[in-house]
């Protein structure tokens, strides 16, 4: 299955509005979309990884009021559910670099917190289901990827 969610609904002016909630399931075997639980927030240029467990993060984006929230949620496969509460994160960002670490932690870097790009980073633990920040980054970042290398550091 592949879990598809938020995004906008329309463009104005070429730019993204209308910022959803909704999430789709897409079943590979049979080529069908299902509907699933929606996001508690709606959100738009937001990032999502996989955890250990099977549950999917979801991080950051874009609200409808333009603003980039400093939160995120995760979702349930096995019971098809969003948490009943969203995670707060220490700083509001769209559009950031996502990596799962070696130890099952999740780190969340740069992006942009509505007024330009950022150089904050915060690490998300599933067993806590909380983030802690961390280093910056040395060059506000938006727009890149991260990902492990095989002795467990990210790029």
């Amino acid at each position: 299955m592949v879990l598809i969610v938020g995004g906008y609904s329309t463009l104005v002016d070429g730019e993204g509005a209308n910022a959803l909630s909704s999430a789709e399931l897409y079943n590979p075997s049979n080529n069908t979309f299902t509907a699933t639980d929606s996001m508690l927030k709606p959100r738009a240029e937001h990032v999502a990884t996989l955890l250990n467990d099977g549950r999917v993060l979801i991080a950051g984006g874009i609200d409808n009021s333009g603003n980039a929230p400093a939160s995120a949620e995760v979702y349930n496969p096995a019971t098809g559910l969003f948490g009943t509460s969203v995670v707060s994160m220490s700083d509001g960002r769209e559009d950031p670099s996502i990596a799962m670490l070696f130890d099952g932690r999740v780190l969340v870097a740069g992006g942009d917190d509505g007024s330009g790009p950022v150089d904050t980073s915060e690490i998300y633990d599933p067993n806590l289901n909380t983030f802690t920040s961390v280093t910056k980054l040395m060059t506000e970042k938006r727009w890149r990827t991260g990902y492990n290398y095989s002795e467990g550091s990210v790029p």
